[in-house]
């Protein structure tokens, strides 16, 4: 379950908001072998313990939710440099106190099960805060150029972020649900440059349908950019002015 790894106490289960939570005390088989300096590189057969220091990771392993493990790993003094040194731990991922199994879990549940950053880390009991930069880095690194010649049918909505003080405008590709746009912002100005794109390209033509809500600015936008586009509202917003009206 840990390679490399013993428990050096027996593990602890306790019950946290319904979910049961397993807490594992590990410590390195061999630890103080083969270990090499940070500072001047130099590789030493064995070394002895100045100190130990424990570090917490969140983890996650079948039949738990939630699951910590406490490492206790050794702080050592190079006989080359004099300088002291931690053990690295193999588990943790670089930046974050979490395994990387904890990483390849939350990597599957955002691109597969589709839950919200607050969900998963409230089912996990991590900071959201970790959730959502492994989101942006997974995004960041599968991000493609969206294919403007296979644009037929496109939606615009403007989506509030930071508590509605600021506002971001998506443009989605509706026959692949996939994003071909976002801009900062809810004005002409922050949308025109796809539209210049799409002009530019020689496929503003291709566009066969416009979805957007009642607003004004997105009817006005899509009139005089695709005007051979079929303008249609969506069902809710027709819905909420028929309601209002009677």
């Amino acid at each position: 379950m840990f390679p490399g790894y013993k428990q050096y106490k027996k593990r602890e289960i306790t019950n946290i908001d319904g979910l049961l939570t397993a807490h594992y005390y590990l410590e390195a088989i061999d630890e103080n072998k083969n270990i090499e300096c940070p500072h001047c590189h130099k590789i030493f057969d064995k070394l002895s313990k100045v100190s130990s220091e424990p570090i917490t990771l969140k983890d996650c392993i079948p039949d738990f939710y939630r699951t910590k493990i406490t490492i206790r790993r050794g702080k050592y003094k190079c006989p080359n440099c004099g300088r002291i040194f931690k053990k690295e731990c193999m588990l943790k991922v670089p930046g974050h106190y979490i395994t990387f199994r904890m990483l390849n879990t939350l990597y599957f549940e955002l691109k597969n099960l589709h839950l919200s950053i607050n969900r998963i880390a409230k089912m996990y009991g991590i900071d959201k805060d970790i959730v959502r930069n492994i989101h942006l880095y997974r995004l960041y690194t599968q991000y493609t150029v969206p294919d403007y010649s296979k644009l037929q049918y496109i939606g615009i909505d403007e989506h509030s972020i930071r508590k509605g003080h600021k506002y971001v405008t998506i443009i989605v590709d509706l026959m692949t649900r996939n994003i071909v746009y976002v801009s900062i912002g809810k004005k002409k100005c922050n949308v025109q440059p796809f539209f210049n794109k799409l002009r530019e390209l020689g496929f503003d033509k291709n566009i066969i349908a416009y979805s957007c809500d009642c607003a004004s600015g997105f009817i006005a936008m899509a009139e005089e950019n695709i005007p051979s586009a079929k303008i249609v509202l969506d069902e809710f917003h027709i819905l909420r002015h028929l309601f209002k009206a009677f």
